[in-house]
């Protein structure tokens, strides 16, 4: 758990986010999180869980350090591009600075992209989804879409036995590993707990257009 909680400023998180691919492919976080040990940003047992991913691979630390890096407060944007310079970074540190972000830009980031549920019944938002309405769902996710699972409390492991069980199709991987949060939770695991995650999530590829389809039709 960060030691600072708070959400990043907008501007800040937008610029970062703007910048993801070249992020991911370039740097690992197991490089930079001592930066934020240092900065009381992260304790030991943060940096134990992004490093220890299974498969431990640079795209799943990253799932891990991005939901850290945007919820432990504003001083994480300036400590970020710090561990960048001193890791030899610079030229995406500045890309980062750079950034131009427009307004509209960054609303689209923020949970008001839950704005349209305010015209879905509540009882709708609030009851246990059906396994229809959750495949309905999972469809519509795409890459990283792990991260949404770890945030919903679907452990690593049942992630994985999921993957395995599903070697050949995405979908049913995404499908089993919601329903296992399904299972979990039960009456908590409603409509509205399920968008708000997959709102929070700052990497995962996301249908929105064809969410609200498939919710208003719920």
């Amino acid at each position: 758990m960060p030691l600072q909680r708070g959400e990043m400023l907008p501007e800040h998180k937008r610029k970062i986010l703007k910048n993801f691919i070249s992020l991911k492919q370039d740097v690992d976080p197991k490089d930079i999180v001592d930066y934020f040990v240092e900065q009381e940003l992260f304790d030991f047992e943060d940096v134990e869980k992004i490093n220890n991913y299974n498969p431990n691979t640079q795209a799943n630390r990253w799932q891990g350090f991005s939901k850290l890096l945007f919820s432990c407060g504003p001083k994480a944007y300036e400590v970020f591009l710090y561990a960048l310079e001193q890791t030899k970074y610079n030229d995406l540190a500045d890309a980062i600075r750079n950034t131009k972000v427009e307004l509209s830009s960054m609303a689209e980031h923020q949970p008001d992209k839950l704005y349209w549920t305010k015209e879905v019944p509540k009882e709708v938002l609030t009851r246990r989804i059906t396994e229809r309405e959750l495949s309905k769902l999972s469809s519509c996710l795409g890459s990283e879409w792990e991260m949404i699972c770890l945030d919903l409390g679907v452990s690593q492991v049942e992630i994985d036995r999921c993957k395995m069980s599903n070697p050949y199709s995405v979908a049913m991987q995404i499908y089993s590993a919601l329903n296992s949060w399904r299972n979990q939770q039960y009456k908590d695991a409603t409509v509205d707990a399920l968008l708000k995650i997959i709102a929070e999530s700052p990497s995962t590829t996301v249908d929105w257009t064809q969410i609200e389809k498939n919710v208003r039709n719920f």
